[in-house]
């Protein structure tokens, strides 16, 4: 069998005893891949479409429905995934838009150029035109300034770094001056000690719930874990929890 590393068309076959399925590929490079990504990255990366996920189960995602989305705050920035998925959400920007490589199926037969043309420039025109209408405001913050650093520079490639307020702070030692809103949503997912080294998880998530409730009191809070025990130590009762499988 010969195989090309870079074909023009791909294809792909499924054999299940004797029923072969053949497939065109029409997207190429995996769809949560929108291309933002660069090669010096955090330990614990947060895949695209399990960010999105997170966003779009929390109450923030609700308030994009009105054009007045509300505070948007991820105090555990990391490579900064989450806050800026939200910013693509909140920018109305399609995940094509800011994508660097082209889709498979701009190569197969029949595909139209100039309908292409037309669609990103209607997407391109909707996105332009929530910025201008929009009163969008992210915040994204975490401890370590290399994370910060290649959030920073994540969100300059997929275009909405002007969208997003980065700074450098440990979320446990938040005080009243370091929140920028009555009401606002917290949408993050600190770390767990599963890829990243934390020395006392224990104090780290009593310390989320102590200033959740004493800086943040009429904010909404999604927590995404994978140490569902640690979420006691945060001594909040949810309204709500999910399993998002990665």
């Amino acid at each position: 069998m010969l195989l090309y590393k870079t074909p023009d068309i791909t294809f792909h076959v499924h054999v299940h005893g004797n029923e072969v399925r053949w497939y065109a590929d029409f997207s190429g490079e995996a769809l949560h891949m929108r291309g933002y990504r660069l090669p010096d990255q955090t330990d614990a990366l947060l895949k695209e479409h399990l960010a999105a996920a997170l966003i779009l189960r929390s109450e923030w995602k609700k308030t994009l429905k009105d054009n007045n989305p509300g505070v948007f705050m991820d105090p555990f920035c990391g490579s900064g995934t989450i806050a800026i998925e939200a910013a693509l959400m909140a920018s109305c920007t399609a995940p094509g838009l800011i994508r660097k490589r082209p889709y498979a199926f701009e190569r197969l037969p029949g595909f139209d150029q100039a309908e292409w043309d037309a669609l990103k420039a209607e997407a391109a025109a909707a996105r332009q035109k929530a910025i201008d209408e929009r009163d969008i405001r992210i915040y994204a913050s975490d401890v370590s300034k290399r994370a910060v650093r290649i959030a920073e520079e994540a969100a300059r490639n997929a275009g909405v770094d002007g969208l997003i307020d980065f700074s450098v702070k440990d979320f446990t030692k938040f005080t009243e001056a370091d929140c920028p809103s009555d009401v606002g949503y917290i949408v993050t997912d600190p770390p767990y000690g599963e890829r990243m080294k934390v020395d006392d998880l224990d104090r780290l998530y009593s310390g989320i719930g102590t200033v959740l409730q004493n800086v943040f009191k009429g904010w909404r809070a999604t927590i995404l874990t994978g140490a569902s025990d640690q979420l006691s130590n945060i001594d909040m009762k949810p309204d709500r929890t999910n399993s998002l499988y990665n």
